[in-house]
């Protein structure tokens, strides 16, 4: 796919390749990114109405149990392929179980949390596959509950608040990781969403912008036509993250969004036949003419 040009795409008279990684950048991070609001975000955390109503999603974000089901939800089990729906919805009926008392997320027990889980696992003729399962559900919960009784706010309101008051989130972002089983990539797709939701992104220091741009299959596949540097879709992902956000601003948009709009885009794509022909079609359909 590297060194293809996405089919039928123009190649406007004049323009440098800095001017055409740009046109491409602005057309993604419009359509696309406002795509990846609506079905996507919108739906996984919009409650019944299931489309993309920023006050609403702020909202259920800004509690600090809703946010906590919408890790679990959303996030929490994001790798895990076929298993992700069932074992999210054993971990957000875990959660709810341990607070039908009406408890506030500061007095969870932990552990009853997880022993509802593997109850609720059992119940289902699951295993509960504690070596698996048990550092997500409790390491997202305790970290949560730690938020909460420290600062009175929710996982997603504390990084952006973090982001707001000292333009820093990279202590976040680590704090994430080191729970056994929750991945750089999903902590940079939680941060990325969470960010744009509070609308903080511009009070984020440039050098931690890496930590809102998880990268996957898709984002490489977009970095040959978005960075002029040869051989981009193979670098580091903390460098093409880096390189992805500084091209964001280049072309004056959000690199949430541009980061939005490939997922949207890959997204897309996967449904396809030959997703990797069928991603090349659509970057292709994107920049103006």
């Amino acid at each position: 796919m590297v060194g293809k040009r996405p089919p039928n795409e123009p190649r406007p008279l004049g323009a440098t390749e800095a001017e055409r990684c740009g046109a491409r950048a602005r057309a993604i991070a419009a359509g696309p990114a406002d795509r990846y609001l609506s079905e996507l975000l919108g739906h996984s955390l919009g409650g019944t109405r299931g489309e993309w109503i920023e006050s609403e999603i702020a909202t259920l974000l800004d509690d600090p149990v809703g946010c906590l089901r919408a890790v679990y939800g959303r996030y929490a089990f994001a790798r895990r392929g076929k298993e992700r729906k069932a074992l999210a919805d054993l971990a957000t009926g875990a959660l709810d179980a341990a607070l039908s008392d009406g408890r506030p997320l500061a007095n969870l027990s932990i552990e009853d949390v997880w022993r509802n889980y593997c109850e609720a696992s059992e119940a289902a003729g699951r295993k509960a596959a504690p070596d698996l399962n048990r550092g997500v559900v409790v390491g997202l919960a305790g970290f949560a509950q730690a938020i909460a009784q420290e600062s009175g706010t929710s996982l997603a309101r504390y990084a952006a608040d973090c982001a707001k008051e000292t333009g820093r989130i990279e202590s976040v972002f680590f704090d994430i990781v080191e729970l056994r089983g929750v991945g750089p990539k999903v902590a940079a797709t939680m941060l990325r969403d969470w960010i744009f939701v509070f609308g903080v992104e511009e009070r984020v220091a440039h050098r931690d912008s890496i930590y809102l741009q998880p990268i996957d299959r898709w984002m490489r596949a977009a970095a040959p036509y978005l960075l002029e540097d040869t051989g981009s879709d193979a670098f580091p992902d903390w460098i093409l993250a880096g390189k992805l956000g500084k091209a964001a601003r280049a072309a004056g948009v959000s690199g949430i969004r541009l980061n939005m709009g490939v997922c949207w885009l890959g997204l897309e794509a996967s449904a396809h036949p030959a997703p990797e022909g069928r991603f090349l079609e659509l970057l292709g359909r994107l920049t103006p003419h």
